[in-house]
């Protein structure tokens, strides 16, 4: 009788990357405060792409995390002189900005 070898139960996957609901628009960062989502940019208020460690592609993935990790709401607040639309922007109700800041430090 031949036996197959005791195997350690396999590790339960990882969730996957949450996806915008179904029809919604998936955002794309562009730099560390600035995103496209359906043909618009954004620029997340409270953030500045100028700023001290923002201005790298760490910030830029940072921020694209952010807006991948659940339900984006954007709420506009003004365009600015470059023509970008800036907006209060919120993943799960947590303000992004906050959460962008918070993985800086």
């Amino acid at each position: 009788v031949v036996t197959a070898p005791a195997t350690a139960p396999l590790a339960a996957p990882s969730a996957p990357p949450q996806r915008p609901a179904r029809g919604a628009a998936r955002a794309y960062a562009m730099d560390g405060a600035t995103f496209y989502q359906s043909g618009r940019k954004f620029r997340v208020q409270g953030l500045d792409a100028r700023d001290p460690g923002m201005t790298s592609e760490h910030a830029t993935q940072r921020l694209q995390r952010a807006l991948d990790a659940g339900n984006l709401t954007v709420e506009p607040v003004e365009v600015d002189g470059t023509g970008h639309t800036v907006a209060v922007v919120r993943v799960n109700g947590r303000n992004v900005a906050d959460t962008v800041r918070a993985a800086t430090n």
